[in-house]
């Protein structure tokens, strides 16, 4: 008797099994065609609102190469001023700030000036 009762019990577990998925896929059938039409729309909706949002922010930034155009340059400060015509003029040393500098050449002809 006792393997009856058990079997009986497999049985009648396996058969509520069988109709928990039944009923999960009629519950799952059950979504009619508007209520998915419904989440499509809103997704899509979504979907047009972030690319909406992404325009206006867009539009609303100046765009970084037109800003860089409308900055003027800096002007050079003085050394850098002294220094250009000393290398232009060749001058073996040049004064700035009560410092000499002296002319040096680098093992690839570039000309710098080293203090002292």
């Amino acid at each position: 008797m006792a393997r009856s009762t058990r079997q009986q019990g497999r049985r009648q577990s396996k058969q509520n099994q069988q109709r928990r998925k039944q009923n999960q896929s009629k519950k799952r059938k059950s979504r009619t065609q508007g209520q998915k039409n419904q989440q499509q729309r809103r997704s899509q909706q979504q979907r047009r609102s972030q690319k909406q949002r992404r325009q206006q922010q867009r539009r609303s930034q100046p765009q970084r190469s037109q800003k860089r155009r409308s900055q003027k340059k800096r002007p050079l400060n003085a050394f850098m001023k002294k220094l250009n015509v000393a290398r232009s003029s060749n001058s073996d040393s040049f004064e700035y700030n009560g410092k000499s500098y002296k002319r040096r050449e680098l093992e690839t002809g570039m000309v710098v000036y080293k203090g002292v």
